[in-house]
């Protein structure tokens, strides 16, 4: 069986086109799964960079954050002294009971009680006085310079036209 010319040229150009329509479709591939994988490196870039400025936006953040506990750590110890300083504070409180015309009682400082950064000094107070009086002298020890916590207050009054009594029991800190 002999084949025609005719019927080889026909072979030939058909395997020419298959192997050439396999080429093609084998570069189109190629550059499908190329785009494929540019796609998805630029949208993990993308990713990367949004992730990249929500992470300096944080950190920023964070930053003005720590800057304002700085701030306040720093305000807090301004506010407790090295040393307690017992007297300097007996003579602001001294001034302040006097300026508001209040009667003081007792004056009793209980047992120290270290904590763990600082240690804590119980105050225990009476005096007696007029009830506004009273509210400027605790406003004036809650506004102080040094760090005053009230640890416990009981204000009472006898009867109408009496002064107010107060039992209070502040807590000063030392570092």
């Amino acid at each position: 069986m002999r084949l025609s010319l005719k019927a080889l040229d026909l072979i030939c150009l058909f395997t020419v086109i298959i192997i050439v329509g396999m080429c093609g479709f084998w570069v189109a591939k190629q550059g499908v799964e190329q785009k494929t994988r540019m796609r998805q490196e630029n949208a993990l870039y993308a990713s990367g960079i949004k992730n990249m400025s929500l992470a300096a936006s944080n950190l920023q953040h964070l930053n003005t954050g720590l800057k304002a506990v700085k701030n306040e750590l720093k305000a807090t110890m301004e506010q407790i002294p090295e040393a307690v300083e017992i007297g300097k504070f007996l003579k602001q409180l001294d001034s302040l009971v006097k300026r508001r015309n209040i009667v003081l009682i007792t004056l009793q400082p209980l047992p120290k009680r270290p904590e763990r950064y600082f240690t804590k000094i119980p105050i225990r107070l009476m005096f007696k006085g007029a009830f506004n009086d009273i509210y400027y002298l605790l406003h004036a020890l809650e506004t102080m310079k040094r760090l005053l916590v009230t640890e416990k207050i009981t204000i009472s009054k006898g009867g109408i036209g009496e002064q107010c009594r107060v039992d209070l029991t502040l807590n000063i800190f030392e570092q």
